[in-house]
């Protein structure tokens, strides 16, 4: 009994799935046809409602036709009378439209004539308001400029005005400040001629002191009465070292500088490795002691201050550089050269520097402030320089063979002494005195043994001796001596060309 209550159960299940299968896929179908017969029924309706207007539209117009029909029995005469008037009207109006529209036609093309011609103005008339627009602005540009420049102007002549006045100033005090100058030079030309008057005559006077009092010494020696023969004495030569002490190689490459301080215990080598080298000379061994650096080319001169703290050093980078040679620290830089300079020298001392470039300039320097005091231009150019303070000149040698002695203060040429070749170094003694130029082909010594009694010693043997009275090179001597084969023929007192080859011997 069980199982009969489930399967009927389970068929009843089964017929209403597939019911509800069934109903789901044509129910669509069964509203659409609903739908659609609802609609045919509408259709049905409204098409016999028409159908009902359309015979009644029918019979009123065929009652209509019939009335028309009687009516233009009656009235078909005159119709067709206005109709043929109204045909003839018709048929002119359109010859006059005709012609209208020709008068239209050729007054729309005069009038699209008219039209471009009044565009082509507009757009002339536009360029030309542009035009003078701009004109304008520029004419006020031209205006404000001219404002401008004749305010400049104003002020350029005022300003002219003013410099002319200053300038007539400045001539009358310059011409002012010549006469005083011309005045002053002329009285320090007199007192000059009477300084040298009066050293000449100082001279002069210790001369015959000397004289008389050799004279008195030889009357007195002549007077005593001598048993052994009276020894002169050792004879100093001076002559040309031979033999080299030490070797060093102090730079990298070529050496173009070296100097020793004045103690002789310090020398500074220099050359195209742009550094300055700093030696000791302890038992006669070369040691370094420092090297200075700060050149950007080749140092081509060096020198020590008299008190032995700085070293100055004279570069091709168009400057010279001071170090001190306590630290080996780089102290003052001097620019202002537009050329290398060629050498240099303190004046005295560390405060005053001298340099010479290859510009032909000559410039004095205030070490302390960096400061030009003085720049002098020469004629020819320098090789080197030197600086007497006893007198308070600067010795610069040149390659046209002159030697030129300038005034520090004034920045004159005082004197000029010709050589027979070019001059290539200077060097002047720690007294001031006395000026050594190594030249091209020999040395020269000014002054050195003047009123001296030297002993002259050729290389043939012969030998002359006397006082030494003047001489500007070893080939050319005064010698207050009575040797007769050495003898000038035009100057009894100049040595003759035989000296090429000789030797002095301070006596």
């Amino acid at each position: 009994m069980m199982l009969t209550g489930e399967w009927k159960e389970q068929i009843k299940q089964l017929l209403g799935d597939r019911d509800r299968l069934q109903k789901t896929q044509f129910e669509y179908v069964i509203t659409d046809y609903s739908k659609l017969r609802d609609r045919v029924g509408q259709l049905t309706k409204e098409y016999n409602r028409v159908s009902l207007e359309l015979k009644s539209s029918r019979q009123e117009n065929l009652d209509l036709s019939l009335k028309l029909e009687k009516s233009n029995a009656f009235m078909s005469h005159d119709f067709e009378q206005k109709v043929f008037r109204l045909q003839e009207e018709v048929t002119e109006l359109h010859r006059q439209k005709g012609d209208l529209a020709s008068n239209v036609i050729d007054l729309s093309k005069s009038v699209q004539e008219k039209d471009k011609l009044l565009s082509s103005v507009h757009s002339k008339l536009s360029e030309l308001e542009n035009e003078a627009r701009n004109l304008q602005q520029a004419n006020m540009g031209y205006l404000n400029e001219i404002h401008n420049l004749e305010r400049a102007n104003k002020l350029l002549r005022d300003e002219k005005n003013a410099m002319s006045e200053t300038l007539q100033a400045v001539q009358v005090k310059c011409a002012e400040l010549e006469e005083d100058k011309c005045r002053l030079i002329e009285r320090i030309n007199k007192l000059q001629s009477v300084v040298e008057r009066l050293k000449n005559l100082e001279h002069d006077v210790n001369y015959r002191k000397a004289q008389e009092t050799i004279r008195k010494q030889l009357a007195e020696a002549a007077s005593l009465s001598v048993d052994e023969p009276h020894n002169m004495g050792p004879l100093v030569a001076a002559v040309v070292p031979t033999k080299a002490v030490a070797e060093v190689l102090a730079n990298e490459g070529e050496v173009n500088s070296v100097r020793f301080t004045p103690s002789g215990n310090l020398f500074g080598s220099a050359g195209f490795d742009r550094k300055l080298r700093l030696w000791s000379v302890v038992g006669g061994k070369c040691e370094l002691r420092s090297t200075l650096v700060g050149c950007n080319a080749s140092i081509s001169a060096i020198d020590f201050d008299p008190k032995e703290t700085v070293v100055l050093g004279a570069s091709s980078d168009f400057s010279c550089r001071v170090w001190t040679l306590a630290d080996s620290r780089l102290r003052v830089n001097l620019t202002g050269h537009a050329k290398s300079v060629v050498s240099a020298k303190f004046i005295g001392s560390a405060k005053r520097v001298v340099t010479i470039s290859a510009d032909r300039t000559i410039k004095l320097w205030d070490v302390d402030r960096c400061h030009c005091q003085r720049t002098i231009m020469s004629a020819s150019a320098s090789q080197d320089v030197v600086a007497c303070t006893a007198f308070g000149a600067v010795i610069t040698g040149h390659y046209d063979h002159n030697l030129r002695i300038w005034d520090e203060r004034s920045g004159t040429n005082t004197d000029t002494i010709a050589l027979s070749s070019r001059v290539t170094g200077l060097d002047i003694s720690s007294g001031d005195k006395t000026t050594e130029k190594r030249r091209k082909e020999s040395i020269i010594d000014l002054n050195k043994y003047l009123d001296k009694k030297i002993r002259v010693k050729f290389s043939g043997g012969r030998e002359a001796t006397g006082i030494l009275k003047g001489c500007d090179n070893l080939q050319n001597m005064v010698l207050d001596c009575t040797t007769e084969f050495l003898r000038d023929p035009d100057d009894p007192h100049r040595l003759s060309d035989d000296t090429r080859e000789l030797g002095l011997v301070v006596c």
